[in-house]
C-alpha cells in the first residue's frame, strides 16, 4: 500500500484547539480560519484490523449510520490488491483511508472537504498513537490494550467533526487513562502543528534590533508546544538544512522539472522560554544574497508569521528537542549534475556501444559522496564490456541496469564511462526507462539557501548557546530520459 503522507497542504492550516474553540464560541476568526473549519468536516472515524473487523468507531455527525463501516470493508479491504487511490467516493459519501501495517485508518465524510487535510490528520493520528504507546508500529494488540486512550485521543483531536488538536503536549493534560498518567511521555516532544505561511511578497521593512526587542507573548497558553521550567547545564542548538533534489530532463537535455524540497530541522536543548531569531537568505548566481522568498513554504506553529511577513526574519519560541521549523519548495535553474549519453553509430552489428559523461556543476571545494548512476539496459542482457578510469561499473542483471558507482566526486569534474553489450531481439522492442542518479552532498545547498544568523534571547537566564549548522543536498528523483 502506498504511503500518502506527502499529500500537499497548500492553502490550509491545521488548527490548534484554541482556534476551533473560538469558532464554537462565536469569537471573530480570520477568513482562512472559517474556510478551514467549513471544509474539514469528518462525519465518522473507523479503525479496522487486517480482517476488516472494526476495532475503533466514532460517529461525529448526524445523517450517517454505523453500518457504513461495512461498505468500506466490502469495497476496499476485501479488494486490497486492487486499491490504487486513498479516496473512495460512493454517491455522496467519501471514504479517505491510509494503511499502517495491518491496520486500516478511515475517515468518512459527506462534505466537500480538502482530502489532503483529512489524510494528513490520519497520519498524524497514527504518529500520536506511536508516541503514546512508545512503539515503532501500532498493532492490533496495542489498540486493544489501550482502547480508552485511543478514544480519548480521537475525541480530543476531532471536535464535532472538525480537526482541532494534534499537539501531544497540549493533549496530555486531557488524557485521563492509565497509560497517559504514568508520566512515561514527559520528555516526548510533539512535532507540532504546521502553519501555512502562504504567498508573502512584502519587502523587509524592519531592522534586527527592533525585532529582538519587540514584545512576544510568552504566557504558557500561548506556546503549548514548549514545556515549562526547562533547564540544561549546556545549552545547544543544532540546525540542519536538508534539500531533496528532483530533476527530469529529456534525452536532448531539455529540463522538464528541476526543484528542491527543503526542510530546516532543529534540535533545541535550551533553558527557559527563549525567543529565537533565524535569518534565512537566498544566494543568487552573482554570489549576492537576497531575502528568502516564501512562495511555497510551510512553517511550524511556533513561528510568528507577522514578524516574518514584515521583516523576513523567522522569530519563534522553539519546542524542546527535535522538530521541523520550516519546509519549502524552490525551483532550481542549475542542477548539481549533468549527464550526457551517446550511442556509437559506428558500433558493430552484433553489439551496441554507449558513452556516458557525468559532469558535476557545484563548487570545486564541495564533494559529493555515494554517487550512483543507473543506466537501464534491455531485459536479457547478460554480458557487459565496460571501461572507466573512475569508480566501478557492473551489470545488475536482476534489475536490468548498468550501475556506475563513485565514492566521491568533487565539483567541477567530468568523468566518462564507456560500455558495450551484445544486441539481442529484446533491444529492438524494449522500453527505455530513464537513467537515474543518486548522490549526497554535504555543506552545500542546491537551492542556494543559507542561514545567515541565529540568535537566542532568554532575558531571565542570559546564558550562552552553542550553535551548529549543517547543509545537505541529496537526490530524491533525479532522472534523465534516454
Amino acid at each position: 500500500m502506498a504511503d500518502y503522507s506527502s499529500f500537499s497542504r497548500k492553502k490550509h492550516i491545521l488548527f490548534s484547539e484554541a482556534r476551533c474553540e473560538g469558532a464554537e464560541s462565536g469569537s471573530q476568526l480570520k477568513p482562512d480560519d472559517l474556510y478551514f473549519c467549513a471544509l474539514t468536516m469528518i462525519s465518522a472515524f473507523f479503525l479496522y484490523n487486517v480482517k476488516g473487523e472494526v476495532l475503533i468507531s466514532r460517529l461525529f455527525r448526524d445523517g450517517i449510520r454505523r453500518n457504513v463501516c461495512e461498505v468500506f470493508r466490502i469495497q476496499v479491504i476485501s479488494k486490497c490488491s486492487d486499491i490504487k487511490s486513498p479516496v473512495l467516493t460512493l454517491g455522496s459519501t467519501s471514504f479517505l483511508h491510509i494503511r499502517h501495517g495491518a491496520l486500516w485508518i478511515v475517515a468518512v465524510t459527506r462534505s466537500n472537504v480538502d482530502a489532503s487535510i483529512v489524510l494528513e490528520y490520519l497520519h498524524r493520528f497514527v504518529e500520536l498513537l506511536k508516541r503514546l504507546f512508545e512503539v515503532d508500529n501500532v498493532t492490533e494488540d496495542d489498540v486493544k490494550a489501550h482502547f480508552p486512550l485511543v478514544y480519548e485521543v480521537l475525541d480530543e483531536s476531532i471536535e464535532s467533526g472538525h480537526v482541532s488538536n494534534l499537539d501531544l503536549s497540549t493533549l496530555r493534560p486531557y488524557l485521563s487513562s492509565q497509560t497517559a498518567e504514568t508520566g512515561r511521555f514527559k520528555n516526548s516532544t510533539a512535532s507540532g502543528l504546521l502553519a501555512k505561511a502562504g504567498s508573502i511578497r512584502r519587502k523587509s521593512a524592519g531592522k534586527l534590533p527592533q525585532i529582538i526587542n519587540a514584545p512576544l507573548d510568552v504566557a504558557a497558553a500561548s506556546h503549548p508546544w514548549r514545556p515549562q521550567a526547562l533547564k540544561y547545564k549546556k545549552n545547544m542548538v543544532q540546525i540542519d538544512l536538508v534539500e531533496d533534489f528532483n530533476l527530469l530532463t529529456t534525452a536532448n537535455g531539455f529540463v522538464l522539472r528541476s526543484f528542491v524540497e527543503g526542510r530546516i530541522l532543529m534540535d533545541c536543548r535550551i533553558s527557559g522560554i527563549p525567543t529565537c531569531l533565524l535569518g534565512l537568505v537566498h544566494e543568487n548566481q552573482n554570489d549576492a544574497y537576497q531575502e528568502f522568498k516564501s512562495g511555497d513554504c510551510t512553517f511550524h506553529q511556533c513561528v510568528n508569521l507577522k514578524d516574518f511577513d514584515e521583516h523576513r526574519i523567522i522569530k519563534f519560541i522553539p519546542p524542546d528537542g527535535k522538530f521541523e521549523l520550516l519546509s519549502y519548495r524552490t525551483d532550481v535553474e542549475n542542477p548539481p549534475f549533468n549527464v550526457y549519453t551517446t550511442r556509437d553509430p559506428y558500433g558493430s552489428g552484433s553489439e551496441s556501444s554507449y558513452t556516458v559523461d557525468l559532469e558535476s556543476a557545484y563548487p570545486s571545494n564541495v564533494a559529493a559522496t555515494n554517487v550512483v548512476l543507473r543506466i537501464p539496459v534491455p531485459p536479457g542482457t547478460s554480458k557487459l564490456r565496460a571501461n572507466t578510469e573512475t569508480g566501478k561499473c557492473r551489470l545488475v542483471q536482476e534489475e536490468n541496469v548498468v550501475q556506475w558507482s563513485l565514492k566521491k566526486m568533487n565539483g567541477g569534474q567530468k568523468h566518462r564511462l564507456q560500455f558495450a553489450m551484445p544486441n539481442t531481439p529484446a533491444h529492438a522492442v524494449a522500453a527505455k526507462p530513464p537513467i537515474s542518479l543518486s548522490f549526497s552532498i554535504e555543506s552545500y545547498s542546491a537551492g542556494g539557501h543559507k542561514i545567515k544568523f541565529f540568535k537566542v534571547h532568554e532575558p531571565t537566564m542570559n546564558y550562552a548557546t552553542v550553535k551548529s549548522v549543517t547543509y545537505l543536498t541529496r537526490a530524491k528523483s533525479y532522472e534523465i530520459r534516454m
